[in-house]
């Protein structure tokens, strides 16, 4: 429980960062929902669930505005998650990453993975050239459209 209410703490603390309204976590039998215009809500029983944390991204425009921005080189190019989710750098926690700065990238070469609701999306560039900067750390939260890394095309 305590564990529960630890993590429930971080999230409110990245949803304020990164403006988000609403976030459920659920762990076992224990849930927790926080709201930013609703509260927080009691732990609950849960039956047959696994454990998932989902995000509903602000609407407002004052929270766009607090979204962290991020300045590509002029020239280079961008990969962006196209989803909430969590950054891999690697398949699997014992794996080579896919690629690592400095490397030659293809166009539709898997670059990361980032999960969300427990699927293993594999995110592709969309460029060809050099991968200069890797902008995300592995296993970090990332949003929609976030820049993970930056191509200097060739």
């Amino acid at each position: 429980m305590q564990d529960l209410l630890n993590k429930a703490k971080e999230l409110m603390q990245w949803a304020e960062r990164y403006g988000i309204d609403e976030i459920s976590v659920t762990n076992g039998s224990e849930k927790i929902h926080l709201s930013k215009n609703g509260g927080v809500a009691p732990l609950l029983p849960v039956q047959n669930s696994h454990q998932a944390v989902s995000a509903a991204p602000a609407a407002t425009a004052s929270h766009q505005q607090e979204m962290p921005k991020v300045l590509v080189p002029s020239g280079f190019k961008k990969v962006v998650s196209p989803m909430v989710g969590t950054f891999y750098r690697a398949p699997g926690p014992d794996a080579q990453p896919f690629k690592k700065e400095g490397d030659r990238v293809q166009a539709g070469d898997t670059v990361c993975i980032v999960e969300a609701m427990k699927i293993m999306n594999q995110i592709k560039s969309p460029h060809e050239g050099i991968l200069r900067k890797i902008l995300v750390n592995n296993s970090e939260v990332v949003l929609k459209d976030q820049v993970l890394m930056e191509i200097e095309p060739t």
